[in-house]
């Protein structure tokens, strides 16, 4: 009795963690691309394109965690955009700027921008916290 239920407890266990990697796989994300200049673009994921008329934006849903994305420009003296992105976290929306450098344009995460401005503050304010605490320390 004691080994059937070992058994069983054995196979519940094992589907359930190789049932986990699948759920990335079917994860639910929107995309937005946008730009803030006026340069209309066809958005194309996967191979699939998403907007019919060239527009300044354009959004999507996403399955999977990664995927493969083009923008091309309508005006032709702007080389296409092509990335690859890899989603650490299926299943969260993202937002990209297409930022002009060099004369030419790339996709800027805007969630990335704002994690690692929050880092950057925090360690900051934790700085500034330590160095307030070795002040106080020299004084007494």
């Amino acid at each position: 009795m004691k080994r059937h239920l070992f058994f069983a407890a054995t196979l519940f266990t094992a589907a359930f963690f190789l049932c986990l990697p699948a759920q990335s796989l079917f994860a639910q994300a929107r995309m937005e691309v946008f730009i803030t200049d006026d340069e209309p673009f066809h958005l194309i994921v996967n191979g699939k394109k998403i907007n019919d008329e060239p527009s300044t934006n354009a959004s999507t849903e996403l399955i999977g965690a990664v995927w493969s994305v083009k923008v091309k420009f309508v005006n032709e003296k702007l080389d296409a955009v092509s990335e690859r992105i890899i989603s650490t976290t299926p299943g969260t929306d993202m937002q990209f700027e297409l930022v002009r450098e060099n004369d030419q344009y790339k996709l800027c995460n805007l969630q990335t921008v704002i994690q690692t401005k929050a880092l950057i503050e925090d360690a900051t304010r934790q700085s500034v916290d330590i160095l307030l605490g070795q002040i106080r320390y020299k004084k007494d």
